[in-house]
């Protein structure tokens, strides 16, 4: 995918030149030393995405002819990355779209704050930009292309940087965390924070960013966020030729990968994956289709799966799973959304693995949320996909305000000429299997029942990120797991199995190991961790993917008095786990020899 990049601001807060300012770049007549507050646009796709809108968004826009905004990502909430947000109410019109925006909770806390009028939904007079806030703490897709957060030091601030395929764009901080580093390896493009040569609390110098450089060894560097102490060209004479100060109304090209179009690359070959109705519209034949979240994948979701696939044999047609990103409720009532059990990868996955030739991912949005059953059914099953059958629960909502039920699908059917089959609710000792399920057995620590419901133990996925090295030292040492923005289980000690990967490989077959979530009250209360101690050796490079799967809850997370104290239960849990192990063991060689 080709990605265009134009630098629409590379100037401080102050903007350059400076009001009031007669020094010798301020006067410049070199339109490089011109700078307009921070901002990028991306184009790709027939899509526009921004970082940040400043004072200065609406002049950057028309200088740089853009006829389309579909989502703005904002750094933080600082006067010259947001004020220009206004002005993206020409990008509504002419029918009213409503574009999403993004950043992490401080970040749109604040833009609620500064915006007002534009969320009480109480401005009597119009004229206000239509927008729907997202919160996000981890990776995030947008129209075919990964945004990965890396979290930033600004001042007192943690503000985002972000990553795209091999390009990242670092404004506005003083110091990359260890975790963060690991996000950028591999990076050949970045744009980082170079304020002028004198220090500053909250954002780098010149020499500051150099050495950021030498760190993180990209191909080529950009420094933004220049504030009129540097001239540009004396100041690029004096910088190596692999970094750069970038200016206003620059342009390249990239090509941009990112982890889930990866994955949904090796996929290709047995399931096809398409993200818009025209995409998938372009193929030819009918289809048996499923509609649904389709998060965590459980027992539910699978018979619903088999059966698709069952009915496009008979009816040799292609199996067609439809499903919704981000999740609905995301983005209808932001602050019910439930943690996820499937980030959007691991459902590629799992629904891959269930025989369906093609996935639908349809981008959900408030205005997707305002059609009808009926304009749902017309658009998205009878136009695109042709459907012979559709295949859903009896619990099936679609449409505006749910409007839809299975019976409502029955009816439309019966005037598009398609079969609607719908399936009785899946139950396991005599409870619903459902996502809501799963996810208060897991809040409660039970994730041997939760694994029952899902047909497989309940597992998470990240990077891993460099610990304090108490585990080490004073207890046993253990792989910690980067924060996590999906689900995690109670706190406690559990039996799990560890998955690992180095670099650029796969996964690795499962090792025994005790899993440890909570905040380490022993050692002082810190932020909600997961730290995996194996149980077997791993042999290979040092892991940089870790993937933890529960399967018995040992004991809740307590304080002790003394890291001898800890340790020592550790041990006792480690024996435990031992023997869950073992007897597991003889478990599936009783079942081997009965068969």
């Amino acid at each position: 995918m080709r990605v265009e990049l134009t630098v629409l601001g590379s100037g401080t807060s102050l903007g350059v030149p400076t009001i009031g300012c007669h020094c010798a770049v301020c006067l410049s007549s070199d339109p490089r030393d011109k700078r307009t507050r921070p901002s990028i646009l991306l184009r790709y796709n027939n899509r526009a995405v921004v970082i940040d809108t400043g004072p200065d968004f609406r002049f950057q826009a028309m200088r740089a002819g853009m006829d389309r905004l579909d989502a703005v990502l904002f750094t933080h909430s600082h006067a010259d990355h947001v004020l220009g947000m206004d002005d993206i109410r020409p990008f509504n019109l002419p029918d009213n779209k409503v574009i999403p925006i993004y950043g992490n909770r401080p970040a749109i806390e604040g833009v609620r704050r500064i915006f007002q009028y534009v969320f009480d939904g109480n401005y009597p007079w119009g004229g206000v930009p239509l927008v729907e806030a997202h919160v996000i703490n981890g990776p995030l897709e947008l129209f075919g292309l990964e945004f990965v957060p890396i979290r930033v030091r600004h001042g007192y601030l943690e503000v985002f940087g972000f990553r795209f395929g091999s390009v990242a764009y670092l404004t506005d901080y003083n110091e990359i965390p260890e975790p963060s580093l690991k996000l950028l390896r591999g990076v050949e493009i970045i744009f980082l924070d170079a304020l002028r040569h004198a220090p500053h609390p909250a954002h780098m110098t010149v020499a500051e960013a150099l050495q950021e450089v030498e760190r993180i060894g990209p191909k080529m560097a950009y420094f933004t966020h220049i504030a009129h102490d540097l001239g540009h060209e004396e100041t690029n004479r004096s910088l190596p030729a692999h970094a750069q100060l970038c200016y206003d109304g620059m342009q390249f090209e990239f090509e941009a990968g990112s982890p889930t179009t990866l994955a949904e690359e090796r996929l290709r070959g047995r399931m096809q994956v398409f993200r818009s109705l025209e995409e998938i519209a372009g193929q030819s034949g009918r289809s048996v289709a499923t509609v649904g979240s389709f998060d965590g994948i459980h027992l539910a979701h699978q018979e619903l799966l088999r059966r698709v696939r069952e009915i496009a044999e008979k009816e040799r047609a292609a199996s067609v799973a439809i499903t919704f990103d981000p999740h609905p409720v995301s983005v209808l009532a932001p602050e019910k959304a439930p943690r996820l059990l499937t980030p959007t990868p691991v459902k590629l996955e799992l629904i891959e693995r269930s025989g369906v030739d093609r996935l639908l991912i349809l981008p959900f949005t408030q205005e997707l949320s305002r059609w009808p059953p009926e304009k749902f059914v017309e658009e998205v099953l009878v136009k695109a996909l042709r459907v012979a059958s559709v295949v859903v629960g009896e619990n099936f909502r679609f449409g505006h305000k749910q409007a839809g039920t299975p019976q409502v699908l029955a009816e439309l059917g019966r005037r598009w000429n398609f079969h609607t089959d719908i399936l009785p609710r899946i139950q396991f000792r005599k409870m619903n299997v459902s996502s809501s399920q799963v996810r208060c057995l897991l809040e409660a620590g039970k994730v041997s029942f939760a694994g029952r419901l899902l047909g497989r133990p309940f597992s998470i996925r990240g990077p891993i990120e460099p610990g304090l090295g108490i585990g080490r030292s004073q207890t046993v040492p253990t792989l910690n797991l980067a924060p996590y923005p999906g689900l995690i289980p109670e706190r406690g000690v559990y039996v799990t199995w560890a998955r690992m990967a180095s670099e650029g490989e796969g996964l690795s077959g499962p090792l025994r190991s005790v899993t440890n979530v909570g905040y380490r009250p022993t050692f002082g209360e810190r932020e909600l961790g997961v730290e995996t101690h194996l149980l077997d050796p791993w042999e290979g490079p040092p892991p940089s993917l870790l993937e933890v799967s529960f399967l018995h809850r040992l004991r809740d997370e307590r304080k002790f008095d003394s890291a001898e104290q800890l340790k020592s239960q550790i041990l006792r849990d480690i024996r435990r786990a031992e023997t869950y192990f073992r007897r597991l063991n003889r478990c599936r060689i009783s079942f081997a020899a009965s068969l």
